[in-house]
């Protein structure tokens, strides 16, 4: 299934439940399911940087979860389209900074960061050099 399949349709997490709900017509009631990353334990680890942080907090907001992890995908975690430029949004006005959509779409929080600060340092060296010019 993998090799015929792209990642993203493939499931990343899977919930053992005793029974199913069950709407009032007979249908599997969604709503009431628990969620998959309830119990996340990638959320344990908690942000190494401030541009983790201020990732996390993003996500967090834009994706309705209350953890985030360093090694989680912003899809992975429920994350779409939309999302995504919401995400690029907020982050560009918090930092000044434009994120690409292909960290989010393929990367993780911490590989996002990463590309984060690495705009953030290259941002302040061109400042530093205009204010010393």
């Amino acid at each position: 299934c993998r090799s015929r399949l792209p990642a993203a349709w493939l499931p990343t997490r899977f919930v053992a439940a005793v029974s199913l709900p069950w709407t009032a017509d007979g249908s599997v009631d969604r709503a009431a399911l628990p969620s998959p990353f309830d119990a996340d334990s990638s959320a344990a680890d908690p942000p190494r940087t401030a541009s983790e942080r201020d990732l996390m907090d993003v996500w967090s907001h834009v994706l309705g979860v209350s953890h985030v992890g360093r090694d989680d995908n912003f899809f992975a975690r429920g994350g779409t389209s939309l999302s995504c430029f919401r995400v690029i949004d907020l982050i560009r006005r918090r930092t000044n900074v434009r994120l690409s959509p292909r960290v989010l779409l393929t990367g993780t929080l911490a590989q996002a960061a990463e590309q984060l600060t690495g705009q953030r340092a290259g941002q302040h060296a061109v400042q530093h050099d205009v204010v010393h010019a």
